[in-house]
């Protein structure tokens, strides 16, 4: 490798991923209780290639978790 190679020169924050969620009770059977949706980052963080972007998903949680009913819990 050169002097000044973008893989060596300095290092890179690959696969960094961030989780974020809204606020929201939750409990230890259920943590995601209360949680309306979860942020994944994951992607290479490169000076050097500013043509390589992050891959941002945001997963809707009211799309596949069960919806509980308290009406029914009786």
């Amino acid at each position: 490798n050169k002097t000044g190679d973008p893989q060596t020169s300095k290092p890179l924050l690959t696969r960094k991923v961030l989780l974020q969620a809204s606020s929201g009770k939750s409990t230890a059977d259920d943590p995601f209780q209360g949680v309306h949706a979860i942020l994944v980052i994951v992607g290479d963080i490169s000076e050097e290639n500013p043509y390589q972007k992050s891959t941002a998903l945001q997963v809707n949680l009211s799309r596949w978790k069960p919806q509980f009913n308290d009406q029914n819990a009786s």
